[in-house]
């Protein structure tokens, strides 16, 4: 073989060799001052742009122009925290690769949505994707925005934040989410706010995060969520829920939820399982804990200083609703509800009127009805002049004995 053919065979290997290197890996793409948008979509629909490349942003500012596809799973990342800015009312990042890494980044979102149509920051519909942030922010700047839109699919949120400062703004919205929440934080600076929305099945934990909101917002709402709410904090106004999930599984540990406002309910389940442990659940003028039966609740604060006292069991509430007698009669009729979520076992209706005592027992109720009870008081006692009280000793559906409000009368 002449020196001229064995040079064409290497030529040809050598050139077939680079072009399978080619296929398999491509160069990133390091972004600068210089780079254009259309510069990044070109790098992105590459054919030797693979799974595992680098998009790096090398400048500490950088302007982006229009919604920027992901149709391959790369990493988008910096080592000089850069912002990137985007000021369209449209989502930010569309993701259709099934895989994507955020690190090292702030985004501004600029934009603005509206009424039952939120922009999104990072959205990925269907079929499933996996989106992982690590030490990175995202901003909502205005209203009806969301930080990440995910059809269904799992997040790793690791050492990162969101923040909104507009109504309406929304941390993560899903059907189906599987989270790793991890040293991270939600913030909410204005009413109409919900850190993590999920519409059906949410599976995995929160450790050592913080959701912050003001009024009318909700931290966690999911129908159905197996998980853990370890070390973390959840913080908010009035009109609000901290964790609201139908059904729940899991154990919230090391954990404050604390609202200061009216009508809120510190964490909401009535059919859970689980412990609530080593925790502080307040809810200034609302019910800071409501659970069914199979929740142990240990070693926490659970209060609330102007509503609901302690724990709100799901299950029987009896509770006299109203009391009237003739003038010249000592038949008093009392009407007992059970206003409660099941049927009550015996419970006790217990009357005082100065030095006397009567305690008449009372079968069980079902929820949603009232039954009356008659009892004649001494004639010394039923005057104007003695002030009288009447509550109902019940056991709620953990076993535990409650007491209800008293009706106070006085004729």
């Amino acid at each position: 073989m002449s020196k001229f053919a064995k040079l064409i065979i290497i030529m040809v290997a050598v050139f077939c060799l680079s072009m399978l290197m080619g296929s398999v890996s491509a160069a990133d793409l390091t972004i600068n001052s210089n780079t254009s948008y259309e510069d990044i979509d070109y790098w992105m629909n590459d054919y030797t742009t693979v799974k595992g490349n680098n998009l790096i942003f090398n400048v500490s500012n950088y302007e982006l122009s229009d919604t920027l596809l992901i149709s391959k799973s790369i990493n988008i990342k910096s080592n000089k925290k850069t912002q990137i800015n985007f000021n369209q009312n449209k989502n930010m990042f569309n993701i259709t690769a099934n895989e994507i890494t955020f690190s090292g980044l702030v985004l501004n979102h600029n934009g603005k949505g509206v009424y039952k149509y939120p922009v999104s920051t990072i959205f990925a519909p269907l079929p499933t994707k996996t989106i992982t942030m690590k030490d990175t922010s995202i901003n909502l700047k205005k209203d009806y925005m969301s930080a990440i839109s995910i059809g269904t699919g799992k997040i790793n949120f690791i050492n990162s934040n969101i923040k909104g400062n507009g109504i309406y703004n929304y941390g993560i919205i899903s059907n189906n989410l599987a989270v790793n929440f991890q040293k991270s934080s939600i913030t909410f600076n204005k009413n109409y706010c919900s850190g993590i929305m999920v519409l059906a099945i949410l599976a995995g934990d929160f450790t050592n995060t913080k959701i912050s909101m003001q009024s009318i917002s909700v931290g966690v709402s999911a129908p159905n969520w197996a998980g853990n709410f370890i070390n973390s904090e959840i913080t908010g106004k009035s009109e609000s829920y901290g964790i609201s999930a139908k059904k729940w599984n899991g154990k919230i540990s090391g954990s404050k939820i604390i609202f200061s406002g009216a009508n809120s309910n510190g964490f909401i389940s009535d059919n859970s399982k689980g412990s609530i442990y080593k925790s502080t659940i307040h809810a200034k003028k609302g019910i800071a804990a409501s659970v069914s039966k199979n929740v142990k609740v240990s070693g926490s604060s659970v209060i609330s200083k102007n509503g609901y006292p302690g724990v709100y069991y799901f299950g029987p509430r009896m509770i006299p609703l109203k009391v009237s007698s003739s003038s010249k009669s000592r038949v008093y009729t009392f009407k007992i509800g059970n206003i409660g979520e099941s049927k009550s076992k015996t419970s006790y209706l217990k009357i005082s009127a100065g030095k006397f005592k009567k305690t008449i027992k009372v079968k069980g109720v079902n929820p949603g009805k009232v039954i009356t009870v008659k009892i004649t008081l001494p004639a010394t006692y039923s005057t104007f002049k003695y002030k009288k009280a009447a509550n109902m000793i019940f056991y709620n559906s953990a076993g535990k004995k409650e007491v209800s409000k008293t009706l106070y009368f006085k004729f």
